[in-house]
């Protein structure tokens, strides 16, 4: 009888679907004797869900829900199951790690340890405020009128490497196409993955880009340094 399998649940980035970017690392993971799970996160690509909706502790769920279906799949050993993710996904990892101790171990490539640190970066006083307010505007609009705002992808990137990836991309895979609400802008505010390092029993590999300019290479430092604080 064959010995079971440990297993990989890899974790898509911002408002990605399952198709893009993941497969080739799922496929060497399985070449090399790992059991590799995609999947789209609810309200993208095939999942159900409404659509584009993005809140962090609800991709967390997923994530967890997808522990909890690799540990039915005939052929994989449940006490050996890790998570990989990329950029926004290796934020969730992080964050479903520390809560769920069926995670063995973590890797996670080009990610961040604060939302508002990303989101702010480059921006001045005058324009933080400025956003603020707006998404002040827009929270009290979707609560007391129903009425959330919406914006499509383009509007919400704003360095051009991720604006062109996004629009070659979108062109191979329509499904990749949505509009987030505006108030996902406040649910990335207030994402701090490295709040929840500390709760993390299990090896993690930390990996940076030096010329990523999306998650830059200082947020792995500043994750690095906070999982091995001086003694």
């Amino acid at each position: 009888q064959d010995e079971p399998l440990p297993a990989i649940i890899l974790c898509h980035g911002f408002s990605g679907i399952r198709e893009i970017l993941l497969p080739p690392y799922a496929e060497a993971f399985a070449r090399r004797g790992f059991a590799a799970l995609v999947f789209d996160y609810r309200g993208f690509g095939d999942s159900q869900g409404e659509r584009g909706r993005l809140v962090p502790a609800e991709q967390i769920v997923d994530i967890r829900n997808a522990i909890t279906f690799m540990e039915t799949v005939a052929g994989v050993d449940a006490g050996r199951i890790g998570l990989w993710g990329t950029s926004f996904g290796g934020a969730n990892a992080i964050c479903a790690a520390a809560r769920d101790s069926r995670v063995k171990c973590l890797a996670v490539q080009i990610t961040f340890g604060s939302g508002e640190r990303m989101v702010t970066a480059g921006m001045g006083v005058e324009e933080r405020e400025k956003m603020r307010g707006t998404l002040q505007k827009a929270w009290q609009r979707s609560v007391t009128k129903n009425k959330p705002l919406y914006l499509n992808m383009d509007q919400i990137l704003t360095d051009p490497d991720s604006k062109a990836f996004y629009q070659k991309t979108v062109a191979q895979f329509p499904k990749l196409k949505t509009r987030l609400p505006l108030l996902t802008i406040q649910e990335s505010l207030e994402y701090k993955p490295e709040n929840s390092l500390a709760a993390v029993r299990v090896p993690i590999l930390i990996i940076g880009a030096d010329q990523d300019i999306v998650c830059p290479v200082e947020e792995a430092r500043l994750l690095f340094e906070k999982d091995n604080p001086p003694k």
